[in-house]
């Protein structure tokens, strides 16, 4: 493909199979564009099972894949609409916020952003501290907001173990 004859030494991947030039060697963000979207028929989109929204909107994505892929491709030149999505996501009900990955800015937004309406924000891993910590941290931050995590989807891939003092 023409995006592949063209890729240079600095590359991302974000998929198992697809290849995402950091834009450098374009003119502009919008020639890059051209060439990333007819790259982007190639990414199987599946329907969400709950929303999940643009932070180029702020609003939530369409099921239809090929307006998904369209807003993804745009994504990558589009100015980010944070407090657009955030404040769009707390009216539709949402009030459990959690950032994953290093440091706690989104997380200092969010609580900016809905300072006098209900929510909780929640970091997943705090700056200068070992990231199991930080986990336990955040899980019990969402018991005390009141959501009750399940982890059985982590032990559905091992079968139950036997008590061995009861004889079978």
């Amino acid at each position: 493909s023409e995006l592949e004859n063209s890729l240079s030494e600095t590359t991302i991947r974000l998929f198992p199979k697809s290849m995402i030039l950091i834009p450098g060697e374009f003119k502009d963000c919008n020639s890059f564009l051209l060439i990333l979207s007819p790259e982007m028929s190639l990414i199987d989109f599946k329907k969400a099972k709950l929303p999940i929204y643009s932070n180029t909107s702020g609003t939530p994505h369409h099921d239809n894949p090929d307006k998904m892929r369209e807003a993804l491709a745009k994504q990558i030149v589009s100015p980010v609409q944070f407090v657009k999505e955030i404040e769009e996501m707390h009216a539709a009900g949402v009030r459990t916020f959690i950032e994953v990955g290093a440091g706690s800015v989104l997380t200092g937004c969010v609580d900016k952003i809905l300072e006098n309406k209900p929510h909780t924000a929640i970091n997943m891993d705090a700056k200068n501290e070992h990231g199991v910590t930080s986990l336990w941290k955040a899980l019990g931050k969402l018991i005390i907001a009141g959501v009750t995590p399940d982890f059985s989807y982590i032990w559905k891939e091992y079968a139950p173990v036997s008590d061995p003092r009861k004889k079978e």
